[in-house]
């Protein structure tokens, strides 16, 4: 375009360019789909795939070890850890098969693995000796990257301020705690109505099914903490029997939970049962995406025993969530649900609250 501009001996017209401004976008978009679905094809065979030696034999280290050894995918291949005297070896470790030797040999076992990546997943009481094992990466020039602790997460966006001359290190406010909370809101509102609209139909035929099922009310409500520890009740579809903790008192639901009604299998399952969360989105208690509020029994139970748990009711609570839709639901880890959380906190982006909300709609696991 630029050159016809410039040699005028023929012009575009303007159909032209309001063709290539629409087509353009499209075969891009087509292949970058096509590059990706074959670069991901060479990897499951094996083909494009980085060697990675893992520093450390902890929690971290192990889980990191099994998302890549299954997700081939994801472009790596584990060599196997690398062990820290100071840090010690539990005995539950599932993979003593795999420890190659220790951090002092670590030029040694990348040049003879041909490693290209050294993950370092060490907790933080030793942490002193990650600049050591990260010169020594250096110098074979090898790629390193280090699996950060949920301390870490917290303090990974500070900013320098100066008061008479004294600096202090702060933490830096996230997006959803500024001017962006209101844009957010506009958001919500708007997905919120137009949810009720377009699920109208879903909502009574649930409804009737649910009335149909089992004895007693359609909706739901109990009370849950939101931002800054809040409470509020929250609207659900009655997936379960009447009086279904009258004898066990507040616990989650598992898998084989014989309380739930035959709808509310199903509607759990799918994620249906939480559509009357929209009016708590109109009521401003909740948003569409954001840390799921949960119930004050277990909120008081978990903030002296998780570090950092309390930090989730910053924000407004979500119908849906990040970790939710990677399957930290339910009776499972709340340590990492945490770290997703705070992840969100820290990261939230429009393009980001879009992601997880088309995620809801395939996520099932851990749902029930």
């Amino acid at each position: 375009m630029s050159a016809s501009f410039l040699y005028r001996n023929f012009e575009f017209s303007r159909g032209v360019f309001g063709i290539t401004f629409t087509v353009l976008p499209i075969i891009l978009g087509l292949e970058k789909i096509m590059v990706r679905t074959l670069q991901v094809s060479l990897r499951r065979h094996g083909l494009l795939l980085r060697n990675v030696v893992i520093v450390g034999c902890g929690e971290n280290a192990w889980k990191y070890f099994e998302v890549i050894s299954s997700k081939l995918s994801l472009g790596f291949r584990p060599v196997g850890f690398l062990s820290v005297k100071e840090e010690g070896i539990n005995e539950k470790f599932p993979y003593i098969k795999n420890i190659l030797g220790t951090t002092h040999e670590i030029a040694r076992i990348i040049r003879k693995y041909a490693v290209d990546e050294v993950m370092i997943a060490l907790p933080s009481s030793i942490h002193s000796r990650v600049l050591d094992i990260i010169t020594q990466c250096e110098r074979e020039i090898v790629k390193f990257n280090v699996m950060p602790d949920m301390f870490e997460i917290m303090i990974s966006k500070v900013t320098i301020q100066e008061i008479e001359g004294m600096p202090f290190v702060t933490l830096k406010e996230p997006k959803l705690l500024t001017w962006w909370y209101f844009i957010k809101r506009i958001f919500d509102v708007i997905g919120a109505v137009s949810g009720l609209v377009v699920f109208a139909p879903f909502l009574i035929i649930i409804a009737i099914c649910i009335k149909l099922d089992s004895k007693g009310p359609v909706l739901y409500l109990q009370k849950r903490v939101g931002i800054d520890g809040k409470k509020f009740f929250m609207f659900k579809f009655r997936t379960m029997h009447i009086d279904a903790e009258q004898h066990t008192g507040p616990v989650w639901a598992n898998k084989e939970d014989d309380r739930r009604t035959r709808i509310g299998t199903f509607l759990r399952k799918t994620n249906l049962d939480e559509l009357p969360q929209l009016f708590n989105v109109l009521r401003s208690d909740m948003s569409l995406v954001g840390p799921r509020p949960e119930r004050p029994f277990f909120v008081n139970k978990f903030k002296h025993n998780i570090p950092h748990y309390m930090s989730r009711h910053r924000v407004k609570s979500g119908i849906t969530g990040w970790a939710q839709v990677n399957g930290l639901r339910g009776n499972t880890s709340l340590e990492e649900r945490v770290k997703y959380d705070l992840f969100y906190i820290e990261n939230w982006s429009f393009m980001l609250d879009i992601k997880i909300l088309l995620m809801t709609f395939f996520s099932h696991k851990n749902a029930y």
